[in-house]
């Protein structure tokens, strides 16, 4: 008994459909605000709550999905507004004079000058 692979059977091409790469904006402003608000919690060593798993999913669907720019560019501003506040509460003291308005920093910081 021989075995004949192919016969009765069609030529047929397998096909793989693309990835869905389409989110819901609210979705995806939903995820970055969660993502955000982890971001701030752990800038004010407050992490006990967070589950580091589903941070990190998230972040992987947004980059999936297309989105690791506005993910980029949103860590990127939470980081240095952390850091600017951080170094005039430092510098405040020895050497900025009180009133000072830090706005123009962050701008600057920002790249919005």
């Amino acid at each position: 008994m021989s075995l004949k692979s192919g016969i009765g059977k069609k030529d047929t091409k397998m096909r793989i459909r693309a990835f869905p790469v389409t989110m819901d904006e609210r979705y995806v402003n939903s995820i970055w605000e969660l993502l955000k608000n982890a971001i701030q919690e752990i800038q004010k060593k407050n992490n006990g709550g967070l589950s580091f798993e589903e941070l990190y999913r998230n972040a992987y669907t947004m980059v999936l999905h297309k989105h690791g720019e506005m993910l980029y560019k949103g860590l990127r501003h939470v980081v240095t507004d952390h850091l600017v506040i951080k170094v005039h509460m430092v510098t405040r003291c020895t050497r900025i004079p009180q009133g000072c308005d830090i706005s123009a920093d962050l701008d600057f910081f920002q790249g919005r000058s």
